[in-house]
């Protein structure tokens, strides 16, 4: 099955999205190039009472209450003109702030009740210079629903701070792309590792007439002195945030990073900008538009709500399903497949103390090996792309052995982890399968893969249940009825497990996904395993299986504590 090419996919449709806003904002933040100010459309007096009654807003306001009558306010579209209909003036209240105490402002009005929509007037601001010439190439496309996530964010001719929410697969890199070529200004774009780095670096290149000269990485092993004043910047959140000595050359970026006014700080997998160390970081940025870009508002911590004082609120998101109804994203068949324990495996679960170590156990339960060997082998015998995901390293590795297959984890080496994920694109039978940790969960781009094969996870993370369901959401040739992508999450029965399973597909269930529990395929894969010579066929394999994942329990149990008591031998 091979993935349809994103841009030649261009809906005609009205298909109902959302074009969410948790609350309506009473009032814009303008951030222009004379300053700031507050503006409040059509003279709400209501909106002017609760901001002069407050003390901190008052302090902040440099000018008593000013009538103003701004030129017309017309519609624009996502080129940056101006569409057909000039609207009437509208008048509006204008407040002008002391720009150092912005940032007082923007939480006061959050603390208030009444959070300030923020806006970048980018057409009439002199002060950042403009992107040397940058158009959307002739063959680039927007889809109907990018098209409509970008008019909440710049119909107004000016740029509104905050989050669109787009499943993986829906070409939120060629929105964010769009919106960058719209603003024209200098962009910091922050994603999660750099291979994501690389691949925002490419998509400017394939969407854009960019320069090569005026983009620019900003990653480990790639550092860039001598920036041009207007550039386009890409970085990891995790180099932005570090807060350790840095080499010279790292340094200088930083401070140019740090000291610059950007025009649009651009944020992939924005679900992670909560994090302390992230938070910090993005708070030191100057930008006068924050664009935040996720397929899943989803956070385990609750943190999520966060995202609206420090990018914005939801400008727009899609709905998963409809947008498979329209074809812009794969069908996909959803099972849950039952592995029941092996009686030795089962006694050493009950045996084991620790809930980490009980989960290794069900990483490796002898059935899972067996269920995922019958699953590759049929998959790949149907030219399917499969991904074969566990959050446990030493599953991983047993997986990987078993198949003959290559893995990825964090410690991989960048220039490893970028050859194996090159092959694994291509459209040869060389790499069809491929073993990733949690590393895969966001923003890798894998448009052939349509089989995911889940071994462990992460508890019952609803997130990375989605993110890991968007890595196979690219559309495929071929009849729309019927399914094209296949979505395996593998569960030892009566553990832990089971709980966690139907905590996580939550998510996935909102959007209008079901899942189908599979019973017996364990049993038969039990029952082909020795006829067809699989890796664990025997109760001697199953054993020695055992024996090395209790050696995994006690070595990790010795490293993390200090060291314990061997346990109690679990004999045949």
């Amino acid at each position: 099955m091979n993935a349809h090419e994103a841009i030649d996919i261009v809906g005609d449709s009205d298909e109902e999205m959302e074009d969410v806003e948790e609350k309506p904002m009473l009032a814009s933040l303008v951030h222009e190039q004379g300053g700031h100010h507050i503006e409040i459309q059509n003279k709400d007096l209501n909106t002017v009472e609760w901001l002069l009654k407050d003390p901190v807003i008052r302090q902040a306001i440099k000018k008593g209450i000013q009538g103003w009558k701004p030129a017309p306010v017309a519609e624009w579209n996502v080129d940056g003109e101006p569409a057909d209909g000039p609207e009437e003036a509208l008048g509006v209240e204008c407040f002008p702030i002391d720009p150092s105490q912005v940032d007082q402002v923007r939480q006061r009005a959050i603390e208030l009740g009444h959070p300030l929509a923020e806006e970048y007037d980018f057409q009439s601001d002199h002060s950042i210079p403009n992107l040397p010439p940058i158009h959307l190439k002739p063959e680039t496309k927007i889809r109907t629903y990018q098209s409509r996530a970008l008019s909440q964010m710049l119909g107004s001719g000016r740029a509104r701070s905050g989050m669109i929410v787009l499943p993986c697969g829906a070409g939120k890199t060629l929105t964010g792309v769009t919106a960058a070529h719209t603003i024209k200004k200098s962009v910091l774009c922050l994603t999660t590792n750099a291979v994501s780095v690389r691949q925002w670096k490419e998509q400017f290149q394939k969407w854009t007439t960019i320069k090569d000269s005026h983009i620019a990485v900003f990653t480990a092993n790639s550092k860039r002195a001598n920036l041009p004043e207007s550039c386009i910047l890409i970085s990891t959140y995790q180099m932005i945030a570090h807060s350790g000595e840095r080499a010279a050359e790292s340094k200088a970026i930083m401070d140019r990073i740090q000291k610059q006014n950007w025009g649009l700080l651009l944020m992939d997998e924005a679900h992670v900008v909560p994090a302390p160390e992230y938070r910090r970081a993005i708070q030191s940025i100057k930008a006068r538009c924050k664009l935040g870009l996720t397929a899943t508002m989803v956070r385990e911590d609750g943190k999520i709500a966060d995202l609206r004082p420090l990018i914005g609120p939801t400008l727009y998101e899609a709905k998963w399903k409809d947008l498979t109804a329209q074809g812009y994203l794969a069908n996909v068949k959803c099972l849950e497949v039952w592995c029941p324990m092996t009686p030795d495996f089962a006694d050493a679960y009950k045996k084991e103390p620790k809930q980490r170590s009980k989960m290794r156990l069900c990483g490796v339960n002898p059935n899972k090996l067996r269920a995922v060997e019958m699953l590759v082998r049929y998959h790949e015998s149907q030219g399917d792309k499969i991904i074969v995901f566990s959050d446990c390293i030493f599953t991983l590795e047993v997986f990987a052995v078993m198949l003959e297959r290559p893995y990825l984890y964090g410690q991989t080496k960048e220039w490893e982890r970028e050859f194996w994920l090159g092959e694994f694109r291509k459209d040869t039978r060389e790499v069809p399968t491929i073993l990733l940790s949690k590393i895969g969960d966001v923003a890798i781009d894998l448009p052939k893969a349509n089989v995911l094969i889940q071994v462990t996870s992460h508890d019952a993370s609803q997130r990375q249940e989605a993110q890991r369901l968007g890595r196979i959401l690219r559309p495929k040739f071929g009849d729309n009825a019927s399914f094209d992508a296949f979505f395996y999450t593998l569960v030892c029965t009566q553990t832990k497990e089971m709980g966690y399973c139907k905590d996580r597909r939550q998510y996935l269930v909102d959007q209008g996904y079901s899942f189908e529990v599979v019973e017996k395929l364990c049993d038969k894969a039990n029952g082909l395993a020795v006829g067809e010579k699989y890796a664990y066929a025997t109760p001697k394999d199953d054993y020695e299986l055992l024996q090395e994942a209790l050696k995994e329990n006690i070595r990790r149990a010795q490293k993390e504590g200090g060291g314990r008591k061997r346990p109690a031998r679990h004999d045949r």
